[in-house]
Order: structure tokens, then sequence, then C-alpha cells
């Protein structure tokens, strides 16, 4: 039985032999030579390109060609910019030509490309290409050179918006001018006709957030939308710039605005703004000198009318306190600008140490008797006024050596 196994496996073996023999015989032509096999195709090496996904007109870029699977730079190969509705029609002869051609990497690739699209140019000994594109648009980057199969790459070309800058004081006070400059970020030049708003804190972050998702949806299709609705349903309008770019305006009421500046063509610019009620200024009437013990009138008026003032707090300071209490007062100057609001005034000069003498009535009088000698600066507040000050020298009264009387007060 195992001999009639080997002589069958033996048999097997002959014909397969055989086989293998007589399959060449007919895959020849009549004349002898090899028929071509329809299937196989030379090998062919491919071309990469590697380039920005987004360029901006008028801004250079490096383009790369390399070979594919070695990363190796390709010199001398020629680069395209194919416009995206002619870029699938070139796809598509591409492939046509991969399947029908018997030897691909001889094909003039480089005819082709020029059929559909713009040469840019060729690369250098590095691999590398510089362009700058003139005109926006989505383009389909070809890289072609003979002996290899073409690299394709997208590119979004997109136009470099114009910004523009809000030039204004930081702080202005109610009522005064305020002059607004609008110009262009870059060129500085000045923009005629833009718009300008002036937000609330309390809108300008509503306003903010709609801006952002305004600019997020219209930057895939490079268009500049029309924020002008947006600005008058949140802000004020202000006004339109002149030649000079300029715009003045006069607010009518303390608070802190952001302004905003806006142009069809452009992204809005902003600035921020603090506008501040400007408190009326007291003025103090006294004497320069006085006994101890005598009765001082000091009379608190509204500098600008002369009016009498009721209500104004009136303090003693010494002299030695005058240097603190104007540096205090200066702060609370700078206070006033920051907030935007009057500075609670009577309760900062409260809590200096002085001697508070009472209220003015209304007359805007007040009479107090100073028990001490000494030299005072006599201060008045009232919370929506600056302060007024006035010094006095208090003393005791002199006796007459001779005669043992009281001498004559300063004032008489």
């Amino acid at each position: 039985m195992k001999h009639k196994w080997s002589l069958m496996v033996a048999m097997l073996m002959a014909l397969l032999v055989i086989a293998m023999a007589v399959t060449p015989a007919f895959a020849q032509t009549e004349e002898g030579n090899p028929a071509p096999d329809p299937i196989s195709k030379p090998m062919i090496k491919a071309l990469g390109i590697r380039a920005p996904k987004v360029a901006m007109v008028d801004r250079e870029i490096t383009i790369a060609v390399f070979e594919r699977g070695t990363r190796n730079p390709i010199a001398d190969a020629g680069v395209w910019a194919i416009a995206g509705d002619q870029a699938e029609t070139l796809r598509t002869e591409v492939q046509n030509v991969r399947a029908t051609e018997a030897d691909p990497a001889q094909y003039d690739y480089e005819s082709l490309c020029n059929l559909y699209g713009t040469f840019l140019g060729r690369t250098g000994n590095d691999g590398q290409l510089k362009h700058t594109f003139t005109e926006a648009g989505k383009y389909v980057l070809v890289a072609a050179k003979m002996e290899y199969y073409p690299g394709f790459s997208y590119i979004h070309v997109r136009t470099l918006p114009k910004i523009l800058g809000l030039k204004s004081p930081l702080f202005a006070r109610v009522n005064d001018e305020v002059t607004m400059t609008v110009f262009q970020r870059g060129t500085h030049e000045p923009i005629e006709g833009a718009g300008v708003w002036a937000f609330s804190r309390d809108s300008a972050e509503n306003v903010r957030q709609e801006l952002l998702d305004i600019k997020a949806a219209a930057g895939a299709q490079d268009i500049v939308p029309d924020y002008e609705s947006l600005m008058n349903t949140y802000g004020e309008f202000l006004g339109r710039t002149n030649a000079q770019g300029q715009l003045t305006h006069t607010f009518g009421e303390a608070d802190k605005y952001i302004l905003l500046t806006w142009k069809t063509g452009y992204w809005p610019g902003f600035a921020p703004l603090r506008v501040y009620q400007q408190p009326k200024v007291l003025g103090i009437k006294a004497p320069w000198a006085a006994r101890l013990n005598e009765d001082v009138t000091a009379k608190v008026i509204e500098r600008r009318t002369q009016e009498p003032v009721e209500g104004a707090q009136v303090w003693a300071f010494t002299w030695e306190q005058e240097g603190t209490l104007h540096g205090t007062i200066q702060n609370a100057k700078g206070t006033l600008q920051e907030s935007a609001e009057n500075p609670d005034i009577e309760s900062i000069v409260s809590g200096l140490g002085g001697m508070y003498l009472g209220k003015t009535g209304t007359g805007g009088e007040l009479t107090y008797a100073f028990s001490n000698e000494g030299r005072y600066v006599l201060v008045t507040v009232k919370n929506g006024y600056w302060p007024a000050f006035h010094k006095i020298v208090i003393k005791a009264p002199q006796t007459d050596p001779v005669m043992g009387t009281e001498q004559s007060s300063p004032t008489e």
C-alpha cells in the first residue's frame, strides 16, 4: 500500500513540472516574444507637497516638494495652482492616465497641468518654491515631474482683513468734548465715514460674544459682515468720522463705556472710556487769625456761583497734617476717574484724625470757638463737591503788663 502511494505522488510531481514548462509557451506571441501583462504596471514614484493650508493674499509662502516614501526633496519640480472647479477634472484626467498608460511615469503631466491651472514655478535644489498669491480663493496645488506621479495639496488663500483702530482719551468729564480718531491698523491712515458707537460695560460683553460668533461664521467665507444692525441694538450711535478720521462728542452721563468703530470692509476697533461727573468746588471764608475761646465764623460757598452751601462739614487739622490731607484728596480725585463715580469725600476726611467742628446752616455759616492754641487748616467737605481749605492761627489773649488788661484781638 505504501508503495502505491509513493507512485501516485511521483506522478503528480511529474505533471506539475510539465505544466510549468508548457505555460510560458502559451504566453508567447507568433513572433516568439512574451505577451504584455494587461494587469501589472511598472512601479511609479510619487511626489508629495508640503504647504500651508491657509495663506493670505500678498503674503509669501513656501511650498516644498518631496518624494513620498523617502521624504527626499525634489529639485526642478513644476508647481501649479488649480482653481477648485477645475481640480476634480484634473484629478480624473490623472487617474485615467494611470489606468490606461503602459508606463504612467513617462506621461507628460506638466502639459496636462498647464491646461487646467496656473504655473507657479519650479523648485530649487532644496525642493522648495516661494510664491505670493495675489487673489483669494480655494486652490489645489499640483507638483509634477517626469518619472513621478503628481502630488496634490489643498490651500485656501484669504484676503488679509483690514482692522480699524480707535484712539480716544481714557478719561473724560461729563459735558466735556471728547475727540475720537479712527485709523487703519498697520498703515495708521485716517478712516473717513467710520461709525462710532458707545456701549455700557453691562452690554459690552454681550456685544463682544456676538461679534466673535459672527466673525467665526464669516471667516470661512472671506466676508466681512455688516455689524451695523448689531451695533444699533446694543449701543448708542455717536456719529461718523470726518476726512481726518475724527469725531467729537460730548457725553452727558457718567459711566464706563466701550467705544466701538466700524466701517464696511473692516473689522471693528475698540477703546475704553470712563466718563465721570466733575464735582462742584467749595470755597470757605474765615478770618486768618483769632483769639482762644473766641467765636470764629466760617462761611462755605459754591465757588463758581458764590451761593452759600448748607450742610457742609467743617474740620480742623494741624499744619503738620496738611501734607497727608492734600495727598488723600488727590488720591480721591484719581479714584473718581477710575470708578467714574464721585468718592465719599466726607468719609475719607473723617478718617484722617482731624477735629470736627460741625455743619453749616442755611446761610452756609458755622460758628466755633477754639479751646486750644495752634495753627490749623480748616477743611470744608460735602459729597458731590471738591473740598476747600483755609489756614487760621489761634492765639491766647495777651495781657498788658502795665494795665493788666487784655490786648485787642488780631482781627480787630
